[in-house]
């Protein structure tokens, strides 16, 4: 009889186990899809910052937009 309430149990747990597996699972796919997303932007960000860390280029970009305003 023992046994059973020890199997009944040791399934529930898998069972719990299964769920929450499958419910985090779901959640990391949604938050690599969104960091995806945003990876554009990063590169983005990343290649105005190098080509920034030009003088001549930064001197370049401020004349340009500063004279224009």
């Amino acid at each position: 009889m023992i046994e059973y309430v020890i199997g009944g149990l040791a399934f529930i747990i898998g069972l719990f186990g299964w769920l929450l597996h499958g419910a985090t699972n779901n959640r990391m796919k949604d938050r690599d899809e969104e960091l995806e997303n945003w990876s554009g932007v990063y590169d983005v960000k990343r290649e105005a910052d190098n080509r920034l860390a030009n003088d001549a280029e930064r001197r370049r970009l401020r004349e340009k937009y500063n004279n224009d305003a």
